[in-house]
């Protein structure tokens, strides 16, 4: 009896032991349990996430593998599989190889690469026009070689109008290419079009920079045709340092436009204008245009925000002088804050005054121009506007929100803004905060950098 009780003792002992392991054994397989579970959860989310938003791809993918497989089958099956290496089906097959040539390229190469881009997109399309037609040559079985032809004939129209506008405006037109600060360059038309409203843009074709490309920019005056564009790569690049080597350099050009539409902002109470860098150009020949077309109007009044004046001189001068328009300048670098600051006190020089002015949100350079311009007239601008700069960053929150927020709700508020990618994504969330039911009418017109 007393061996029995001993081991019924050691017996409980070593189930306890036992229990014990396996209860820290359960802890730590419910632990990798949880775990697994969290893991599989955000899979699964994320899962759900991804199908929703390529459903339609894997759908169309799905079905056009179907097809292949099913039709390679069907051909395999009939004993026709040489069919497909036939002069007319690999033209069909080069013709959708064409088009996804351009596909790719509009998502690679337009931003960094303009000029292999354009080439490109106009090679392919003609390849698959021309590629598309061979390959249905039976004109009278095949209706549908009548839609690729029709197309054929309004492309080629299309190709054969622009190039009679570079003719025609390329008669006796010459441009003026003229240096400026920041990297940015004037060009002058003799000959534009009269039905042009400064904010379209046009392809400008200067042979005498690159013989071989047109590029698109936004025109900033129409009397004379001016644009003002900022040097980055390629064709810009080699613009400017055309135009440093010789200024005022008159070159043979050509154009072809104009593109897009102006909106009317007569229609709004007010219009608020903001512009960075060399988004100054676009906003400026709307604010002047604007500006003339109301004349001695107050029922739409402006209020015009910018960070750089060095481009813009005359018409800075013409929004400062106009009843209707509240002006703000904005330094942004400390070292153009501090050579304005020391010109200011300073008014004996009023050259070098304009030269700090010009200095705004860039290197500090002077204006190839102002040199040219009487003294008398330099001092009276910069007398003007100088108690309407402003020192640091524009408060663009407290810009638009205090336009908003002092507007009835029965009046209608345009915001046209331009400038560099991040202030452009600033402006917009911005605005769509201060959208609210009960407010005033609010629209915003945007032009970013690029194409």
């Amino acid at each position: 009896m007393e061996k029995l009780a001993i081991s019924t003792a050691e017996s409980q002992v070593l189930l306890r032991k036992i229990r014990q392991r396996n209860n820290e054994g359960s802890v730590g397989y419910f632990s990798i349990g949880i775990i697994g579970i969290i893991c599989l959860y955000t899979f699964y989310h994320w899962i759900g996430y991804f199908y929703w938003r390529f459903a339609p791809m894997n759908k169309i993918a799905f079905q056009k593998s179907t097809k292949i497989i099913s039709l390679g089958n069907l051909l395999s099956q009939m004993g026709k599989v040489s069919i497909i290496g036939e002069k007319v089906q690999i033209l069909g097959i080069t013709s959708g190889l064409s088009l996804l040539v351009i596909l790719f390229t509009a998502v690679s190469l337009r931003k960094h690469h303009y000029e292999a881009f354009y080439f490109l997109h106009i090679l392919m399309a003609a390849s698959v026009l021309i590629l598309a037609i061979l390959h249905r040559p039976r004109l009278l079985r095949t209706k549908s070689s009548f839609i690729l032809i029709f197309t054929g004939i309004v492309w080629t129209l299309d190709r054969f109008l622009r190039f009679t506008k570079y003719f025609i405006y390329g008669l006796k037109n010459t441009a003026i290419i003229t240096p400026l600060p920041h990297k940015g360059t004037r060009v002058v038309f003799s000959k534009f079009p009269k039905s042009a409203v400064p904010g379209q843009h046009f392809f400008i074709w200067l042979p005498g920079i690159r013989a071989f490309e047109t590029h698109p920019f936004t025109c900033l005056s129409t009397n004379p045709g001016e644009f003002i564009i900022s040097a980055h790569n390629g064709f810009t690049r080699s613009l400017y340092e055309h135009a440093l080597k010789e200024p005022g350099a008159i070159l043979r050009a050509s154009l072809d436009g104009p593109y897009g539409t102006v909106p009317d902002l007569k229609v709004f109470s007010k219009v608020l204008f903001i512009a960075g860098g060399s988004g100054a150009s676009s906003t400026c020949s709307l604010a002047t245009h604007l500006v003339r077309k109301l004349e001695y109007s107050t029922k739409t009044s402006i209020d015009f925000t910018l960070k750089m004046i060095g481009w813009t001189y005359s018409y800075i001068d013409i929004l400062a002088s106009s009843p209707n328009v509240t002006l703000q300048i904005h330094v942004t670098q400390k070292e153009c804050e501090s050579s304005l600051t020391s010109s200011s006190s300073n008014f004996s020089d009023p050259e070098k005054n304009l030269q700090a002015l010009n200095s705004l949100d860039g290197l500090c350079n002077a204006n190839v121009e102002i040199k040219n311009k009487p003294i008398s007239s330099t001092s009276r601008f910069y007398d003007k506007i100088s108690p309407k700069i402003i020192s640091g960053r524009p408060n663009l929150n407290s810009i638009i929100s205090q336009a908003v927020n002092t507007a009835s709700t029965a009046e209608r508020i345009a915001i046209v803004a331009c400038g560099p990618s991040d202030m452009m994504s600033n402006v917009r969330e911005i605005t769509a905060r201060n959208i609210h039911p009960k407010g005033p009418s609010l629209q915003l017109f945007s032009e970013q950098f690029g194409w």
